[in-house]
């Protein structure tokens, strides 16, 4: 944990010795106690963060140290991912160790430390208000940096024909449905709540010289009048 510098005269001899580097030089007809002490610095070694794609966290460092150490790390967010936890890739000797966001480093751990950010893909709903129709069962996307499209299925409605999707809520980076077709953009988060539209069947009923009579949204039996 620590690293030579160099040594140092504490009591000289008389005449003064000199040192030279590693070589002491002791003068001709010198008397008296020598005493020499060696000098260091203490040791620091790199911590290095990866957050795999997440927020860039500044690389650390820690110093050789006898007692337990700990160094508090910022929670990486990445867009799309939950993170979960970080995993050592290189530890110290003796082994330094991972409580929740708290690196504990071991004391008189030497070496550099390498650490890497873990995280889960995130799920987001699609959920379907078929509006009095049939019911249509809700369904997730994955984040994923690639466009994706979902085919939607059609529900009935007595009386009715139905009209299509509307988008009620929408994801952060806006989806939107063409012919009955649901496109989430790359890189889309955030749940999707869709509703249905219909419009009311018109119908026929002829009574005799009456006429001719259009009902929006009727859904009986049409019989003879006459």
């Amino acid at each position: 944990g620590h690293t030579f510098i160099s040594w140092s005269i504490e009591i000289n001899s008389d005449p003064k010795s000199v040192l030279q580097e590693t070589s002491l030089l002791i003068p001709v007809e010198a008397t008296g106690d020598i005493t020499i002490k060696a000098l260091y610095r203490v040791n620091t070694y790199k911590l290095t963060v990866d957050t795999d794609n997440g927020q860039l966290i500044q690389n650390l460092v820690y110093t050789y140290n006898d007692n337990i150490q700990d160094i508090e790390l910022a929670e990486p967010a990445r867009l799309g991912y939950t993170f979960t936890g970080w995993k050592i890739i290189t530890n110290t000797s003796p082994a330094s160790s991972i409580q929740g966001n708290t690196l504990k480093v071991a004391d008189t751990a030497i070496g550099d430390i390498s650490l890497i950010a873990s995280y889960t893909i995130n799920t987001y709903n699609i959920t379907f208000d078929s509006n009095g129709g049939t019911t249509v069962a809700n369904s997730k996307y994955t984040y994923s940096p690639q466009e994706q499209a979902r085919t939607l299925s059609k529900p009935n409605k007595p009386g009715h024909i139905f009209g299509g999707w509307g988008i009620s809520q929408n994801s952060l980076i806006a989806s939107m449905i063409t012919d009955n077709i649901l496109t989430i953009p790359a890189n889309a988060t955030g749940d999707i709540a869709l509703v249905a539209y219909y419009e009311p069947y018109t119908y026929t009923i002829t009574n005799g010289d009456i006429g001719t009579i259009s009902v929006k949204g009727f859904s009986g039996t049409v019989k003879d009048l006459a």
